[in-house]
């Protein structure tokens, strides 16, 4: 057989420095053949966005009962009188595998060849059955836990058909001039920056929200250096001033494309971990100016 899987988590990422630490990856298998039976796992990769383009998957260390061994067979439960099926998993994590590599450059896919085989002639038992619904299944699961670095990711998301206001027509305003201004209240171990591209109809970029580039609105949170966790929260405020003649490049898009970009908070390459308390508070207003035409 020959398996891809989709990774959707990372359908978005435009560029990724980064590494998760302690994933895991378990495959279920449900047999409810009576016979023995094992599968061998022939080739195990993941495509990425990144070069190397793909990188191998292998099995490293002592083979320990519950390992996912690749280029060696795994023997698999069977199907017993008494017992319609029965499952074995099997994983691999970063102690028994170079899995921590796989997520280092944003994977698209994982992919993998395995050859099944059912039943031991050398065996001269009788005590085995086969019968008319007899199957195997096989259940994935990919754990990626909230701990890890990133240098940098940026991900970006478009938003189509966008409806842009005619202030001036429709409200007779001239002389605009908009101020956003964003309160940020951050708990979460993340520096966060943000661009936004305006395309037009035909996907050229007719304006940009920021002129020199993607700028920083969010601090992270301060980090504890021996636990990577979050030790409080960081306040930050931003103004963000577009004027009448941005405004008027701005309508000319129908799509916008927001590139978000992601850093961890304290040292360099140092693991920092997400915990389910940890939160944002964001708040924002708008402010507007402008002539009324009499």
């Amino acid at each position: 057989t020959n398996q891809p899987y989709s990774i959707a988590l990372f359908n978005s990422t435009i560029l990724a420095d980064q590494h998760i630490a302690e994933p895991k990856f378990s495959l279920n298998f449900i047999n409810s053949f009576g016979l023995p039976s094992n599968v061998n796992f022939t080739r195990f990769e993941v495509e990425k966005n990144s070069i190397p383009n793909t990188i191998s998957i292998t099995h490293e260390g002592p083979n320990i009962p519950g390992d996912l061994l690749i280029g060696t067979p795994n023997t698999l439960k069977n199907a017993t009188a008494s017992k319609l099926s029965d499952t074995t998993k099997l994983k691999l994590t970063s102690t028994n595998s170079n899995i921590e590599d796989l997520f280092d450059g944003a994977p698209k896919s994982l992919s993998f060849g395995a050859t099944f085989n059912i039943g031991d002639g050398a065996d001269p038992s009788h005590d085995y059955f086969v019968k008319n619904n007899s199957r195997f299944q096989l259940q994935s699961e990919i754990e990626i836990p909230l701990k890890g670095w990133v240098v940098t990711n940026e991900i970006a998301d478009t938003i189509p058909n966008v409806d842009w206001p005619d202030f001036e027509n429709d409200l007779m305003l001239t002389n605009q001039q908009f101020r956003l201004k964003f309160k940020f209240n951050n708990g979460l171990p993340l520096n966060m920056y943000l661009q936004v591209l305006f395309l037009d109809t035909n996907g050229a970029v007719v304006s940009q929200l920021f002129d020199a580039g993607s700028e920083q609105l969010i601090k992270s949170s301060p980090v504890n250096p021996i636990n990577g966790e979050s030790s409080g929260k960081t306040l930050a405020i931003s103004y963000i001033t577009v004027g009448e003649a941005k405004y008027n490049q701005m309508a000319l898009s129908k799509d916008m494309v927001i590139i978000f970009k992601f850093t961890t908070g304290g040292t360099l390459h140092q693991n920092i971990t997400i915990l389910s308390s940890d939160a944002i508070d964001i708040a924002m207003s708008l402010e507007a100016s402008g002539t009324i035409k009499p």
